[in-house]
């Protein structure tokens, strides 16, 4: 019967224990969580406008200038249907 009771004493006072650590650790985990989805959501952006922000910088007041697009990209293909939203009738 005691060893049943120190084994339950020990149970409970390690989960307090380890909610206590987990209560302190566990917002530092969460930051560092957030930051690394942050960079990888809007890391691709940033760095996309930045570089697009660069080519304006290097260009001189008036200058135009035209980008195209490929046609194959541009058109669409012969096999995209178009889109008809059903109504369900009842």
């Amino acid at each position: 019967m005691e060893e049943f009771l120190s084994v339950c004493f020990v149970i409970i006072i390690s989960f307090y224990i380890l909610k206590w650590v987990l209560r302190l650790i566990l917002p530092f985990l969460l930051k560092k969580l957030m930051q690394k989805v942050g960079e990888k959501t809007f890391g691709q952006g940033f760095n996309f406008t930045s570089q697009q922000q660069e080519q304006n910088y290097n260009q001189n007041e008036g200058d135009v200038t035209v980008t195209n697009r490929d046609k194959k990209t541009s058109q669409k293909s012969k096999l995209d249907g178009e889109y008809i939203d059903f109504e369900e009738v009842k």
